[in-house]
């Protein structure tokens, strides 16, 4: 039987869940769909990453409804952009009764609710599972995510070694060369809720070679933004709607503007119609807000050329991207350029791409919302045969070991390497590595601090013979190919052997609940 993994498009704004199955009326080919997630939605295939409360800390509602309910005043507190939580040690959600959310646990609550949709569905249980991840995302958010996963029981059953990460542009590839008959240089336009991710891929049917890649904070919520701040306040007033939604008196930083929005069911509301906005501008040359709240009148028409306008940054910042990733691919002009995620209907970042390469070489994915979710099931998906889908990574953040003699972090693995080069031979003892010799020959250890580009992500402690003459070691960095972390072994010089040490406590504890 062929292998199959579920996979997963854990979006800042959307989330979906794909996996290979036989299509009938493709002859019984292996095709990717994904699982109906919001039956009463459009598109039915994704639900909105968001969470509602009440004041007590209990769930409300998760997806489609979680905005409304709190718009309606029917819930107290919406929770969104919970996959840009993972990273903060220091957050967490709390209510009057004493319930506290962290970010593992929100992640765990959506997880929950795709589990609960799927299981709905007769389909025979996949062998893995493969998570999409953004351009950049770390070391620690991948591990929080990989614990929510655990937690809301969605891997159950599936070995957790068959868990992978995967880049979500290298996903939109796959979807879009699955079909493909001759090689291609593609750009990857992967444009969503919460980044732009670009690359630029060598790519045959199944197989490929990643050239470069890069990622900006650029996507659907940071635009809905721009239209509030540059188009919506300008118009509406500040001192106005700072008297409706008892805002502070002076206009704050863009996030702590929509933490107070967020507070407040008008503000929810507000910013949902803006994004109802943004989304009719893609069609329409200009859109209605009409909004009546008790505190909230508001009867506006928002037009494309404002919007743009608004987003003329965004815009910039995107143009320079796309050059930079030819430039480092040492691409001219790739074969095709391939638009996915919800924020690439956008007619403004289209004509950008086609001024640059021409209108017949940009093309939108068959279903751009759901593009990253079929792309994953491909990369988990291997035939009777053993044939898989291989694509040759590179490295998204540089790594590196504090130095403290000149107080900087000194780099071991850069940014842009191949993943593959990476790996260590048991053997011959070769890789990519540190030496260090101990002088202090009074210590009982050695103590190492690990980065991933600014962040420490952990700590190394080799263990050494106290008052001992020879303490030589060679520390290697190794990217895991499956899981896109850092991996970490040391070799004895003095003694010629291997020693175990664990790295990193957030591995270890997930680790403990694998099932091995």
């Amino acid at each position: 039987m062929p292998r199959t993994s579920y996979g997963i498009d854990f979006g800042t704004t959307n989330s979906s869940i794909a996996l290979m199955r036989t299509d009938v009326f493709s002859a019984g080919r292996y095709t990717p769909q994904c699982f109906i997630l919001s039956p009463n939605g459009t598109p039915r295939e994704v639900i909105p990453s968001e969470i509602s409360f009440d004041g007590n800390g209990n769930i409300v509602s998760v997806g489609r409804r979680a905005r409304m309910d709190v718009a309606s005043m029917a819930a107290d507190k919406l929770v969104d952009n919970v996959k840009w939580l993972l990273d903060r040690d220091d957050y967490s959600i709390r209510f009057g009764k004493g319930a506290e959310y962290n970010p593992v646990q929100l992640a765990s609550i959506l997880f929950s609710r795709m589990k609960e949709s799927i299981n709905s569905v007769p389909h025979n249980k996949p062998d893995g599972i493969v998570i999409g991840v953004p351009v950049g995302f770390g070391d620690v958010e991948k591990e929080r995510l990989l614990q929510a996963l655990i937690e809301s029981g969605l891997a159950e059953g599936i070995n957790k070694r068959n868990i992978r990460f995967l880049s979500e542009p290298i996903a939109v590839a796959l979807d879009y060369g699955l079909q493909l008959e001759n090689p291609q240089k593609v750009l990857v336009f992967d444009f969503g809720g919460g980044t732009l991710d670009i690359t630029v891929v060598s790519l045959a049917t199944l197989e490929g070679e990643v050239l470069s890649k890069h990622g900006a904070h650029i996507g659907g919520r940071k635009l809905t933004t721009c239209l509030l701040t540059h188009v919506f306040i300008p118009k509406y007033g500040y001192d106005k709607l700072s008297k409706a939604l008892n805002l502070p008196k002076t206009q704050p930083d863009n996030e702590t503007l929509l933490q107070y929005l967020f507070d407040t069911s008008e503000g929810v509301d507000l910013f949902e119609n803006l994004d109802r906005c943004k989304i009719e501008l893609s069609s329409e040359l200009t859109s209605s807000l009409f909004i009546s709240r008790d505190n909230l009148k508001v009867n506006l028409t928002i037009t494309r050329v404002e919007f743009e306008e608004a987003i003329s940054k965004e815009l910039q910042e995107s143009h320079d991207l796309v050059l930079q990733s030819l430039k480092e691919a040492g691409v001219k002009s790739p074969d095709m350029v391939v638009m996915a995620g919800g924020s690439s209907y956008i007619p403004a970042f289209k004509v950008m791409l086609q001024t640059i390469f021409g209108i017949d070489k940009v093309k939108l994915s068959s279903d751009a919302l759901t593009s990253v979710a079929r792309g994953l099931s491909i990369a988990g998906f291997s035939t009777d045969d053993g044939i898989t889908a291989e694509i040759e990574d590179i490295v998204d953040i540089s790594y590196g070991i504090w130095d403290g003699s000149v107080n900087q972090v000194a780099p071991v693995i850069e940014k842009g390497i191949k993943v593959s080069d990476t790996e260590i031979d048991d053997v011959t003892i070769e890789g990519i590595y540190e030496t260090f010799q101990l002088m202090d020959q009074s210590s009982t250890f050695m103590k190492l601090r690990i980065y991933q580009g600014d962040n420490q992500i952990g700590i190394v402690e080799v263990p050494i013979k106290p008052n001992g003459s020879n303490n030589h070691f060679k520390v290697f960095f190794q990217v895991d190919k499956d899981k896109g972390w850092l991996k970490i072994r040391v070799y004895d010089i003095s003694n010629r052997k291997w020693l175990t040490i664990p790295f990193g406590k957030d591995k270890i504890r997930i680790r403990e609940n694998w099932e091995e």
